[in-house]
């Protein structure tokens, strides 16, 4: 949490880096096509927002310290500039991504872990690349760096899905 420990144990602000996974719902869409994942992402809205969070809690390690109220505030924003995806199986969040067309950057990416065999980061990443602003070529994504403690297993997954390394950055 960017903090010695003493400094966070004075905070008393704690976020669970793992939650209990509770997989319910159909998940029909284990079954399906590419082109039918690719078709059934589309911009989230605010009746989104719920089935969003549920889906937050369960890829929160790759997210410590979020802090929910603020990032409710964060997608609401997102929603209202059409940054916001979502694809849903039911009333299951497959997979999630906050994107800037601007930029090329993936401010937040979240696939549910029944999904992460099929394609639905490819898919996600696809229609990343459609949205991306004229003269714009490559996506971008900050995540932590290598062999970093509070790197879990995002890296692998992002390598996995074409991303290589750049600069190394502190934020």
């Amino acid at each position: 949490y960017k903090l010695p420990p003493g400094q966070f144990r004075d905070r008393a602000v704690f976020y669970p880096l793992q939650l209990r996974f509770d997989f319910k719902g159909s998940f029909d869409l284990l079954h399906g096509s590419h082109a039918d994942l690719l078709s059934r992402i589309r911009p989230a809205g605010e009746q989104d927002i719920p089935c969003w969070m549920e889906l937050v809690r369960l890829v929160v390690d790759g997210f410590p310290f979020l802090q929910e109220e603020e990032y409710i505030d964060t997608i609401r924003e997102r929603i209202g500039l059409g940054q916001a995806y979502r694809l849903v199986d039911g009333e299951t969040a497959a997979g999630i991504m906050l994107f800037c067309r601007e930029t090329g950057s993936l401010d937040f990416f979240g696939i549910h872990p029944l999904y992460h065999k099929i394609g639905v980061g490819e898919a996600f990443l696809e229609k990343a690349m459609e949205h991306l602003q004229p003269g714009k070529e490559s996506i971008n994504i900050t995540t932590f760096r290598a062999g970093g403690k509070a790197d879990s297993r995002y890296r692998q997954l992002l390598t996995a899905l074409g991303f290589t390394e750049a600069r190394l950055l502190v934020e």
